[in-house]
């Protein structure tokens, strides 16, 4: 079993009053020598004297196995609210197959695909329901133990209206501080092509967080 916790948070007072968190955790449980299940959880919440500007949760939980060390399939199910983008909530619920053509040295590669339906409600109260292709590309390079370099980009995107796609990227830098702790520099884009009217089609976050490993 493995487990980490990311915290960051920002507060200030006086000529100004700023509230931001950061907090996100991650589990693995290796069920069998083949079997993981994963567990995610994140939120970035903010404030500007009193008044909320910033409120983002996302949760996900995936069931992999492994055929070979190249190939193994996927379970998915998540959720997203994201009000300052116009999402009030929104569920997804997939399957797919996970490629590892590299595994060698300080470079891994994975790559996914599969299908998934989409279940959504806007902050306006519009429901939209639908199923979607899924892909995605994870890389991550080991410069040395527990410090690292990781890439990630998933799109989502509506097969009955291909103008509706969602993409997500993610860069990560993180180096240990000691056995338990990490620094954590991480970069999000979160984009939608076709985002409820009247919100603007990308969000971007920058968070500087202290990962506890376990």
């Amino acid at each position: 079993m493995q487990f980490h916790a990311d915290l960051g948070f920002i507060n200030t007072s006086g000529n100004t009053h700023v509230s931001t968190l950061n907090a996100s955790d991650a589990l693995i449980v290796w069920t069998s020598h083949a079997n993981k299940i994963s567990q995610d959880f994140g939120t970035t919440y903010g404030s500007v004297s009193n008044v909320v500007q910033t409120s983002l949760w996302t949760a996900s939980l995936r069931d992999d196995y492994t055929f070979t060390p190249v190939v193994g399939v996927f379970a998915r199910f998540g959720f997203d609210r994201n009000t300052f983008a116009g999402i009030e909530q929104r569920f997804e619920q997939g399957i797919g197959a996970a490629l590892v053509p590299v595994n060698a040295g300080r470079n891994r590669l994975e790559v996914d695909l599969g299908a998934s339906y989409v279940e959504s409600r806007s902050t306006a109260g519009v429901e939209l329901n639908y199923p979607a292709g899924r892909g995605a590309v994870i890389y991550r390079y080991t410069f040395a133990k527990d410090t690292y370099f990781q890439q990630s980009v998933d799109d989502l995107t509506d097969l009955n209206r291909v103008s509706n796609s969602l993409i997500n990227s993610e860069t990560d830098l993180v180096a240990p501080l000691s056995r338990h702790s990490a620094i954590k520099l991480g970069y999000q884009i979160r984009y939608s092509n076709d985002p409820p009217p009247g919100f603007k089609t990308t969000d971007r976050l920058l968070n500087t967080d202290l990962q506890f490993n376990f």
